[in-house]
């Protein structure tokens, strides 16, 4: 079986650990890359030069390819982290890409590709595959079911709301009957970002991105994923830094304010990022949605925002001013404990967020903008801005999204979780597990193992 990965910076590393494995399980592995950094890379691992297509800015130099369908680029520019800022050399580039990907994967019959949807070309060629490659090449994205720990499955959209079917229930019940049901625990990821935002909030590690401005080090500037500019890489790390340390200014609740208080918690999403920037496209702008959950509260309730601790310098304190200007809205400390949050919630509002999970679980309605796989729960609700728009009130939009959970047959979460636990599989595939020099080798096995179970499917 022919199968590809996609190189998307670091995890490239780990890609490459589980390409090595499936290599010597059998499988012909092929890449898209889309730096020569990573290129080269891949070529001192040990991968030969026809196995690894080259997708860097340059192709659209002197490219004479026509796009090979419409995908909807003015989206995905405007989504892009890094294609937004020249509008003009993001469209070039992803009409020059679209023909050597389809040529590459139809000479090499491909039958999976496994990689991110988090940039524009990625969710380009994952629509290329849809589009023109339907039940001949899987575009799949192996993600991390967030709860419990340590395990992952392979969503096939974009919007990572369907696990690719074959993936589904495929494992025996009495499997995981020990596992049932899933607890409400903290991914091992937030107590990571933790300490990773506490590091970069010291002095030397400011020091070190001031210094990276200047000196361009790990500047790919043939990557479609990097600024290369550096007057908008310099705006950008600036603002950054004063917002980190206007921050510290802001005002902010300890728990104890909400003693005998009702109130909805929405969290803050780190922004640019796919869980709001993809998943929750259309519903990106984090104000107005917690403007419009505000208008539907009655007036003796209060609306509590958290900021994300891996996102503080993403926003300045006119942000979260604006925010404060709502009656009843209140800013907890971004160390307080979001699950104690959950648990005096009247409701959670997230676009895509974790904590709809976690609410689900505890049994606290959950309200989502997104639809997301965990929303099979009966306790997680999608919502939209017609929902808001036409509910009598809060105690109405609960009433109604309760009766429809109840009406489409949701999962309760023992039936969750033995769903989520049937469809998944052993092994870690999220940060902080992909280091160069100090691979995790018991985790890598799991997941080779993982892989190989799936693609026998």
């Amino acid at each position: 079986m022919n199968i590809a990965f996609v190189s998307n910076f670091h995890k490239t590393y780990l890609f490459d650990q589980i390409a090595k494995g499936l290599t010597e399980k059998g499988y012909n592995v092929f890449w898209f890359c889309f730096g020569e950094k990573w290129y080269n890379h891949l070529l001192s691992s040990g991968y030969k030069p026809e196995t690894i297509l080259l997708l860097n800015k340059n192709i659209s130099s002197n490219s004479t390819h026509e796009p090979v369908g419409e995908y909807k680029l003015n989206e995905l520019i405007a989504g892009d982290r890094v294609l937004r800022y020249d509008y003009d050399e993001g469209y070039d580039y992803l009409v020059a890409l679209q023909q050597p990907f389809f040529d590459f994967v139809k000479k090499n019959d491909l039958a999976y590709i496994f990689g991110e949807m988090t940039y524009a070309h990625e969710i380009l060629m994952a629509r290329i595959c849809l589009d023109k490659l339907a039940d001949k090449t899987h575009y799949l994205h192996p993600q991390s079911i967030r709860i419990p720990n340590k395990r992952f499955t392979f969503l096939d959209t974009e919007f990572q709301d369907t696990i690719f079917g074959k993936a589904i229930d495929y494992q025996p019940e009495e499997n995981i009957s020990s596992m049932v049901p899933i607890k409400p625990v903290p991914p091992e990821r937030v107590v990571q970002v933790a300490k990773d935002v506490k590091k970069s909030m010291t002095l030397q590690s400011k020091m070190k991105r001031v210094s990276r401005v200047f000196t361009e080090e790990n500047i790919e500037k043939d990557s479609p994923s990097i600024i290369a500019d550096r007057g908008i890489r310099y705006g950008i790390a600036v603002r950054e830094e004063l917002n980190k340390s206007t921050y510290k200014l802001l005002k902010t609740e300890d728990i104890s304010f909400l003693d005998d208080k009702k109130y909805v918690f929405v969290t803050l999403h780190m922004q640019p990022e796919a869980s709001v920037d993809v998943v929750g496209r259309y519903y990106d702008d984090q104000y107005v949605t917690i403007f419009n959950v505000w208008r539907v509260l009655p007036g003796n309730m209060y609306l509590v925002i958290k900021e994300h601790t891996n996102a503080i310098g993403n926003r300045s304190n006119k942000f979260y001013e604006r925010c404060k200007k709502l009656k009843n809205l209140v800013i907890m400390h971004e160390t307080t404990s979001s699950h104690t949050l959950i648990n005096g919630a009247a409701a959670i509002f997230t676009n895509s967020g974790t904590v709809a999970l976690e609410g689900a679980l505890y049994g606290i309605d959950s309200f989502v903008f997104s639809r997301i796989f965990f929303s099979k729960l009966r306790k997680c609700h999608p919502l939209t801005l017609e929902d808001l728009k036409y509910c009598k009130n809060f105690d109405d939009l609960v009433k109604k999204c309760n009766e429809k959970a109840i009406a489409e047959n949701k999962m309760d979460n023992e039936a969750y979780s033995k769903y989520i636990l049937r469809s998944s599989f052993e092994g870690v595939v999220d940060p902080p597990v992909i280091i160069k020099d100090a691979p995790d080798h018991e985790n890598i096995s799991k997941v080779v193992n993982s892989f190989d179970v799936f693609l026998k499917l």
